[in-house]
């Protein structure tokens, strides 16, 4: 009979003598191949993980990227409303609730958050509550980042008293803006006109540039501004007077005289808005000490292109502090401690549409409206401007 395995049977001397020898030595060789390639596998994947490691904390995104909501309780930061503030969406995922968020800018599905500790984080997609941290040269560890602004060549950001920085196309980075300019100024608004016009209101006035940002001209010297809103040709500003304002850009003319005091505006079809945020501040002659000259709220409207202004009554809003005022088409918004209230009569009477949890002194609610999307970020802290 034949055998069925003619490898284990060989005699010595014969043809195939030396094939067991042979074929032992590439079995060996063989080994030897498998273990090597596994072993440098392992090294390539421990060179790997510590590479992506490296990179992420370069970046300083490593927590914040990719993070499960299974595995971490959803902060309360940040909400989004598509429907007029009736229904409202939390899309705080993938941020640490131990977050301070100073600043909020969207741009479409973009979101980019700034905060009191001088960071900035960008999401693509708040759905998916991924956000990476962005870097701003890591010179600014301990100052606020106090706006988040838009513009073609945007968007921009202002650091306290550190001036204004712009983001670099593609990238995660930030450049300088005119530093020997801004450099030590606090920074309020900034604002680009349809016709490509600049304009940036700080603790010293107002700045305005016609070639992108290369030169700037100083346009409004008689102290701080803020609050810069555009319309159908006509710029506001709230100013050391009171409310400003300009048809060219460089000429100003205060239309609304209160001193001192706060304004927020917004403007719809050629109508102008302007609620008080903040009342003028005064001296006590028994005390010496500094208070509100009034804690009423004011609001007040301009049907002539804010030429002038006329006192809006107010009913329903049961509150003397407010947070913020923003304008969304015919409705009218203000965040104050209660929560958020809204008017569709021009601010004559008001209804509350979101009743704050938390009554802490040192909550505010800011909001943010990107055209038909508004946000109510939850932050702490007084006065941001």
């Amino acid at each position: 009979m034949k055998n069925k395995f003619p490898f284990h049977n060989f005699q010595a001397g014969s043809r195939f003598s030396q094939q067991p020898v042979r074929l032992g030595s590439m079995l060996l060789l063989l080994s030897v191949i498998l273990i090597s390639s596994y072993a440098k596998s392992k090294v390539n994947q421990k060179q790997a993980q510590a590479t992506s490691s490296a990179v992420s904390e370069q970046a300083g995104s490593q927590e914040f990227i990719e993070v499960s909501g299974q595995n971490k309780q959803v902060p309360e930061l940040l909400y989004q409303s598509a429907d007029g503030g009736d229904t409202w969406q939390n899309l705080s995922s993938g941020l640490p609730d131990n977050i301070n968020i100073s600043r909020l800018y969207s741009r479409g599905s973009e979101i980019f958050l700034g905060t009191y500790d001088g960071l900035v984080y960008h999401c693509f997609d708040l759905h998916k509550g991924q956000w990476t941290r962005e870097n701003i040269g890591g010179l600014f560890k301990k100052d606020a980042i106090t706006g988040i602004f838009g513009g073609s060549a945007g968007p921009y950001i202002s650091v306290d008293h550190h001036g204004l920085f712009k983001r670099v196309p593609g990238t995660g980075f930030w450049q300088p803006v005119a530093p020997s300019v801004f450099k030590d100024l606090q920074i309020h608004d900034f604002l680009e006109t349809p016709d490509g016009h600049l304009y940036i209101a700080s603790g010293a006035g107002i700045y305005r540039s016609d070639n992108e940002g290369l030169s700037w001209k100083y346009v409004f010297k008689s102290g701080w501004a803020s609050s810069l809103i555009y319309s159908e040709g006509v710029l506001l500003a709230t100013a050391t007077q009171g409310i400003i304002r300009s048809q060219d850009g460089i000429n100003w003319t205060c239309t609304l005289a209160d001193a001192g005091a706060v304004y927020k505006t917004g403007a719809a079809k050629g109508t102008f808005s302007a609620m008080r945020l903040a009342a003028p501040w005064v001296k006590s002659q028994k005390n010496s000490s500094w208070a509100n000259a009034s804690d009423d709220i004011l609001l007040t409207r301009s049907a002539d292109k804010g030429k002038s202004w006329q006192k809006v009554s107010i009913s329903g809003l049961h509150t003397k502090q407010l947070d913020d005022f923003v304008q969304a088409g015919r409705y009218l918004f203000c965040s104050h401690r209660g929560g958020i209230s809204r008017s569709d009569d021009g601010g004559k009477t008001w209804k509350l549409i979101w009743k704050q949890r938390n009554d802490s002194e040192m909550d505010r609610m800011d909001l943010i409206i990107d055209g038909a999307v508004m946000y109510a970020l939850h932050g702490k802290g007084g006065c941001q401007e």
